[in-house]
């Protein structure tokens, strides 16, 4: 089965979701979408600072 693509855009709701939720896990049983990938955009948008830093909080994994 092909890998599915994600935009930036539904990347970066999802991450906001988690920062606003706090809870990692929740995101991922709502979304279902396997949590290491969520992880991987967490990662790049911590990394990369796609995100404002004033929007960055601790996220529950």
């Amino acid at each position: 089965m092909p890998s599915s693509h994600y935009s930036d855009d539904f990347k970066e709701k999802i991450v906001k979701e988690i920062q606003e939720t706090g809870n990692m896990t929740l995101v991922v049983k709502r979304r279902e979408i396997a949590p290491t990938t969520i992880q991987q955009w967490l990662s790049n948008f911590n990394k990369y600072s796609v995100i404002s830093k004033e929007k960055k909080q601790k996220i529950q994994i």
